[in-house]
């Protein structure tokens, strides 16, 4: 477990000739890039997401590679001087490819400097969540994880799972209650197995620190429960907005977290754009309907000025602080982070 995000970039470029590609034309002032992939037998389809259109952009089941068993290519068309940024994927960000380490790689890069080729060998893709699911203990985690697996929604439309982290001490005593906190983007909390970045957030270790130096008040008591509707296949900016319509759809992820999730009391907490949808969980009453000042669902404290920072005070000291890019907003009735 590792409690900071790594972000790094690989460039990869080859100028030598492997084989016959298909014909294509590509655009007037354009270039081709090849790119080939050496991948496990066995290997279904693979796919490429990347910054180009053709790429997706960015969904994981942007372009099929074309080719079978071991062998996988793909041709893509860009002007001199552009920089692709790729991935490869079996469909889903679940089952993205993964790098030496056995975890996700950041972004391949190639610079289009006229035709080039880019040779890649994929030793492996990530496993169906579900298989890291059942062995939860291999994530090194703190404390112990539980999940809610394919997890029905009547207000969004795929399953996802739940994971729910309970703190060291939890099961031995059965009376304790603990505040809870609702974290979005659940895949990258706990486990850098199903973390988009191959790094987790780190967010056990980091409480458990807290806990150990006071900062939870006398009980030293903290659930904190990552519990998260989001799969990384159907991500969050999936929901804020329909694809087909372009409607935003933060009021109606909010109905599914008041309504679906009631189970779990929370406070709500979140990064990049989870933070777009934080207005409207913290706005959301028990009914569904827009809350007056008196009476948000959540309570947390939350502020926003230029750049979003949503902060969860726990016995009067904040505790968690996090940044997020949306336009100013501010709760009626909270407190603003010291």
């Amino acid at each position: 477990m590792h409690a900071a995000l790594v972000l790094a970039a690989g460039l990869v470029t080859a100028s030598a000739t492997w084989g016959e590609p298909p014909a294509r034309e590509p655009a007037a002032d354009c270039y081709t890039a090849t790119i080939h992939a050496t991948v496990p037998e066995g290997t279904g389809t693979v796919y490429l997401a990347g910054n180009l259109p053709e790429l997706g952009p960015w969904r994981p089941d942007g372009l099929a590679m074309t080719g079978e068993g071991r062998e996988r290519m793909a041709h893509v068309s860009a002007p001199m001087g552009t920089t692709i940024e790729y991935k490869f994927t079996l469909g889903s960000w679940d089952r993205e490819a993964l790098g030496p380490s056995g975890t996700v790689p950041p972004n391949h890069q190639l610079l289009i400097d006229g035709d080039v080729e880019a040779p890649h060998d994929i030793a492996a893709f990530k496993k169906d969540p579900r298989a890291y699911i059942a062995d939860w203990k291999g994530s090194g985690v703190l404390g112990r994880l539980v999940y809610w697996t394919d997890v029905a929604s009547a207000h969004l439309g795929p399953t996802r799972h739940v994971g729910i982290w309970l703190p060291p001490g939890y099961d031995e005593d059965p009376s304790a209650r603990y505040p809870v906190l609702y974290m979005h983007d659940g895949q990258n909390l706990f486990d850098p197995r199903m973390a988009s970045t191959g790094v987790d957030w780190g967010v056990d270790e980091a409480v458990v620190r807290l806990v150990e130096q006071g900062v939870f008040g006398a009980t030293g008591h903290v659930t904190l429960v990552g519990a998260n509707p989001f799969s990384s296949e159907a991500g969050i900016a999936s929901i804020v907005v329909q694809t087909e319509t372009r409607r935003p759809r933060g009021a109606v992820y909010a109905l599914c977290v008041v309504r679906d999730d009631e189970r779990v009391r929370v406070l709500s907490d979140a990064v990049s754009v989870g933070g777009d949808v934080e207005p409207y969980e913290v706005r959301v009453t028990s009914d569904g309907s827009e809350a007056g000042s008196g009476a948000p669902r959540y309570a947390a404290p939350f502020i926003a000025s230029g750049r979003v920072r949503a902060a969860l005070s726990v016995a009067g000291s904040r505790v968690v602080t996090v940044d997020t890019d949306i336009p100013k907003f501010r709760i009626a009735g909270s407190t603003a982070p010291s």
